[in-house]
């Protein structure tokens, strides 16, 4: 008996090569998409990109949402696969062969199917894996190399995921024949799926879920929480796309099958009577692939957009009294309110721009000091560095009133990481024109000190 079964293990593989080739494209693009993000969360080098870290965090939040999605495209596609093999398996009972040897029939399909579709996928991923890279460096508008990024971990670590999901295959299949008897199983494939349950609930519960997600992603302000919160976002959203495919749609199209008008129409009342018969297994199909490609667009737009974060706030520190920036890394750490740095060095040229605005040009006047006459500490110093930053809170908007409680959070913090840090530093707030984001350092060596002391006292001032 054990030769037989894998005889017809091989020949049904064989036979049945139309119905299993969209199974063995499902393993195929869940295999190769979990391991090109398995690959690019820990490839080394990630880490020399700036803001690695985090990029390397959000792949792994989205490692673990394809993880979740793969398996479940996986579990669709064997369901659909058994169903229709349902027939074929009953006449098999019908004809002698034990649920044991069933079993044993279809574990050895699994196990011949698994390996060579786990390998070709596992190939095709090492084969894009280095162009994934390159795209994601060409998208952070970095040099572009094709550096190697083969590695054994990932494909060991891959092949153990699947050799899990597929091993759960053989227990879901070994449960459906050992819980139907020959007949039922013959008769499985004309039977359609059953009505579920509480679908009103569910299809509520999906539009509370996704709208919560939503929410999150949307008003999140805290920085240093944005990528938590959107993980628990992208959870929401997915058990709410679930929730509405496998429920929301039956709940409409029962809605139109009530509305005799619509329904009592041989085109419509044939393809509304087909969905509703075939919904339930449809709905998890078409939400699993939705969420998988999404999510690969999403997690890279994310990675993506974190890195032109990181290099916007390299800019803005670049030129910056080394000083003031070990300064800056205490607010930004330590700041009751969510703050960002808004500017750091001005040339000449855009310290006069800022200069015209509310004279020459229209406009409010945004400063004092012209650039030439009168030097702004934003600008360069003598010691070679700026020592002027502006920093706003998360979330400031032009229409903001000017006593807005956080500008005064913002400031007695600043002094305080000043005065722990035991630097000299001046703030627009104590400024009889008040300049609430302005913050500069005071500190000059000898020469500077006393330049600066000449200046104030033939009236030249060094702000704005």
């Amino acid at each position: 008996m054990f030769r037989l079964t894998n005889k017809l293990a091989v020949s049904n593989l064989i036979k049945n090569r139309k119905l299993y080739y969209p199974f063995a494209l499902a393993v195929l693009l869940a295999v190769t998409i979990t391991y090109l993000f398995y690959s690019l969360t820990l490839n080394p080098n990630i880490g020399k990109i700036r803001g690695g870290e985090t990029i390397s965090m959000t792949l792994g939040l989205g490692m673990v949402i394809v993880t979740i999605a793969s398996a479940i495209i996986v579990f669709y596609a064997n369901s659909f696969v058994m169903k229709n093999r349902s027939k074929e398996l009953g006449i098999y009972g019908m004809l002698g062969l034990e649920k044991r040897h069933l079993i044993s029939m279809v574990f050895k399909e699994l196990l011949i199917f698994g390996s060579l579709t786990l390998t070709a996928g596992l190939g095709l991923g090492a084969l894009f894996d280095k162009l994934i890279f390159a795209l994601l460096l060409k998208l952070m508008n970095m040099k572009v190399e094709l550096v190697a990024t083969f590695q054994p971990s990932v494909f060991i670590l891959v092949s153990l995921i699947f050799g899990a999901i597929f091993l759960g295959l053989v227990f879901i299949n070994a449960f459906r024949i050992a819980r139907m008897n020959a007949l039922q199983l013959s008769r499985e494939k004309a039977s359609g799926e059953k009505k579920g349950r509480f679908l009103g609930l569910q299809t509520i519960l999906g539009l509370i879920s996704m709208g919560a997600g939503y929410f999150l992603a949307v008003t999140v302000e805290n920085p240093l929480n944005a990528v938590l919160i959107f993980f628990v976002a992208v959870l929401l959203v997915i058990f709410g796309t679930y929730l509405l495919f496998n429920a929301g749609i039956t709940v409409f199209l029962q809605i139109l099958k009530k509305n005799k008008r619509y329904y009592y129409q041989p085109n419509n009342m044939i393809s509304v009577s087909n969905l509703i018969f075939r919904m339930k297994k449809n709905a998890v199909g078409l939400a699993t692939i939705a969420i998988l490609s999404t999510m690969v667009l999403v997690t890279m737009s994310a990675a993506t957009s974190i890195f032109s974060a990181s290099e916007t706030f390299k800019k803005r520190m670049k030129g910056i009294h080394p000083k003031l920036q070990l300064w800056l890394g205490y607010m930004l750490a330590t700041c009751p309110v969510d703050i960002f740095i808004s500017e750091g060095v001005r040339t000449l040229e855009t310290q006069q721009e800022y200069y015209s605005r509310g004279r020459t040009k229209p406009g409010t006047v945004i400063t004092w000091v012209d650039g030439v006459k009168s030097m702004s500490m934003h600008q360069i110093q003598r010691d070679g560095y700026g020592h002027a930053v502006d920093i706003y809170y998360v979330g400031w908007k032009n229409t903001d009133p000017a006593n807005d409680p956080r500008w005064q959070t913002i400031y007695e913090h600043a002094k305080l990481c000043a005065k722990m840090l035991g630097l000299q530093m001046e703030h627009g707030r104590d400024w009889k024109r008040v300049d609430s984001p302005h913050h500069q350092l005071m500190e000059f060596d000898a020469t500077e000190v006393q330049e600066f002391q000449n200046m104030k006292a033939k009236g030249i001032n060094q702000r704005g």
